[in-house]
């Protein structure tokens, strides 16, 4: 925690805050990066300020197992 009332979500996933689902995303895609960081486990290798497509598959997989509930808001950076 940063301070009170704030709190990092991570790089990628989705959270219910007070009712409101937000999906969120933060870095580069690392599309412009070579294929050993597209294909990089971003579960077991630090990938700095890059998302990869399976952060976005995970986002979409989340969505999927709460019943297909959509999101309200997307933050990215």
């Amino acid at each position: 925690m940063f301070a009170k009332n704030i709190k990092w979500l991570g790089r990628a996933g989705i959270v219910d805050v007070r009712g409101i689902r937000i999906a969120y995303v933060s870095g580069i895609d690392s599309d412009i990066l070579g294929s050993e960081i597209m294909n990089a486990d971003s579960k077991k290798n630090y990938l700095g300020n890059y998302f990869l497509a399976s952060d976005i598959q995970d986002i979409l997989l989340q969505n999927e197992e709460s019943g297909n509930r959509g999101v309200d808001i997307l933050l990215t950076c």
